[in-house]
């Protein structure tokens, strides 16, 4: 509906990455927002921004992955936008985030005895990011990124199961 809405615009100002990205957080988190007294409750406004971060990254990495697509259908991607070497930078900067976020946790899950399975899900997660984000050439290959990208994404339902 987004992209239908502001149409094929390649634009500093809007990024259908980041409004998908935002909207599927959202959608995700509304549940657990609304049994929370306390909405400004740090654990999980940074799981929030952990997921939010995995989201926008995988999204940025399937428009950087298909730029060539997009260009010839005319759609909207950040990838249109900026070269491959911001491109990077926008995936390491994500990484750089996203690891400080799982960090962060340490003060509320220390205690727990999933604590450092839990960290193991997401680091894992930014790891494959990582590795998607600087070797291009081998997730192209068979369209491997759609493949372990969206796979990655299933690591933290493990978590359901501790």
């Amino acid at each position: 509906m987004i992209v239908k809405l502001f149409g094929s615009k390649v634009s500093v100002f809007y990024q259908k990455e980041i409004s998908v990205a935002l909207v599927f957080s959202l959608g995700v988190f509304t549940g657990p927002l609304a049994t929370l007294e306390n909405i400004f409750d740090f654990k999980l406004l940074s799981y929030f921004f952990l997921f939010f971060f995995i989201i926008f990254w995988n999204i940025s990495l399937f428009s950087w992955y298909d730029k060539e697509i997009d260009l010839i259908q005319k759609q909207a991607s950040i990838s249109r936008l900026v070269s491959d070497k911001w491109m990077k930078m926008l995936f390491t900067t994500l990484g750089v985030c996203a690891v400080l976020l799982v960090i962060s946790h340490h003060n509320y899950l220390h205690v727990q005895t999933d604590y450092f399975f839990n960290q193991f899900c997401w680091i894992s997660i930014i790891f494959i990011y990582v590795t998607m984000s600087f070797y291009q050439n081998w997730f192209t290959i068979d369209d491997r990124y759609r493949t372990i990208g969206d796979a990655a994404l299933f690591l933290p339902s493990i978590l359901w199961f501790t």
